[in-house]
């Protein structure tokens, strides 16, 4: 638990730093008007994406877990997702053990099991965000060599012109790495970790070969698919972006994917910042970048913590209604 508040804690400082990056001397009052003008019919449209993406992650999650010989209600899986989630949107990947938690709970299936599946998942996931950023860079070469520059040129101006504030977060970052290390040091237990860990080797093997492998792949086509069709709504929802293209959409799912890789907090501050670089490297208003960073983090986070709360209160008043049944 320790080490996991440490993560949360480096997590926010990472997120902190790029979405100051991000914020910096930019026009505010211009970007609150961009995201007040926002049309409302496709940022529900993007809502309703959001939610498709969340029941066919779970599904695909389900695929896996049968291939690890487990077989956990529908109900179950979607819930311990949601759940995984909600946690992410506050802390960096910590959901993901939440998630395996809550399944346990409720299947009596083992962490270790589950977690190797998660980790399956974010495998084949990675795959395709690294294919695809292979692609990208080869057709956008000469525009996205930029987006380096431009981390480059961020990072060393914030460096330059915020010496104080750079060192807190160095030493920040390097305090939390000592006392992560410690606390694992001070706090391991070896034939359990040990033990844990094979357990979930041996699932991410199983989970590897997957039984209904043509479904596993066509859930995962289409979670990516739905992915850019979430950020062409979210395109579309502001009037200064609503002419752009599905490339383009394609384009920021997979740039902005990168930031959602990083340990932040929900990829808010690096996904926003890796948004930014990709409409700066496109000749793009770069006030636009921000405007549509943050209506797309923020409909993102705003959909997973709602939905997150609706399946907490949805789960209690079920278990309420269960157990009045049960003793009728």
């Amino acid at each position: 638990m320790y080490k996991n508040i440490l993560k949360s804690i480096l997590g926010l400082v990472i997120g902190g730093f790029f979405l100051y990056l991000t914020l910096n001397k930019k026009p505010l009052d211009d970007i609150f008007n961009s995201l007040s003008s926002a049309r409302l019919k496709w940022v529900i449209i993007s809502v309703i994406c959001l939610l498709a993406t969340f029941y066919i992650r779970a599904i695909r999650w389900k695929v896996l877990l049968e291939s690890s010989d487990t077989q956990p209600g529908k109900y179950n899986v979607v819930h311990s997702l949601v759940m995984g989630y909600l946690v992410n949107s506050f802390t960096p990947k910590f959901g993901e053990i939440i998630r395996c938690t809550a399944l346990k709970k409720s299947e009596q299936i083992p962490t270790s099991i589950s977690l190797g599946t998660v980790v399956s998942e974010r495998i084949y996931d990675i795959l395709i965000l690294v294919s695809g950023l292979f692609i990208i860079l080869y057709i956008e070469i000469e525009r996205l060599g930029s987006v380096v520059t431009g981390l480059k040129r961020s990072v060393a101006y914030a460096v330059s012109t915020n010496t104080l504030s750079t060192i807190l977060v160095i030493s920040s970052i390097t305090l939390v790495i000592f006392l992560a290390y410690r606390l694992s040091r001070r706090n391991k237990v070896a034939a359990t970790v040990s033990n844990f860990f094979k357990e979930t080797g041996r699932s991410i093997k199983m989970s590897f070969k997957i039984k209904n492998y043509k479904r596993f792949i066509f859930l995962t086509v289409l979670i990516w698919i739905v992915l850019i069709l979430v950020n062409y709504s979210f395109l579309m929802a502001l009037p200064e972006t609503k002419g752009y293209s599905f490339y383009f959409a394609t384009l920021v799912l997979f740039i902005g994917g990168v930031g959602w890789a990083l340990p932040s907090p929900g990829g808010i501050g690096t996904t926003n910042f890796m948004i930014l670089q990709l409409f700066v490297a496109f000749s793009l208003d770069d006030t636009i970048g921000v405007s549509f960073g943050l209506l797309a983090s923020g409909i993102t986070f705003f959909v997973t913590v709602s939905f997150g709360a609706f399946a907490i209160v949805f789960d209690l008043i079920r278990k309420r209604y269960i157990s009045k049944r049960g003793n009728e």
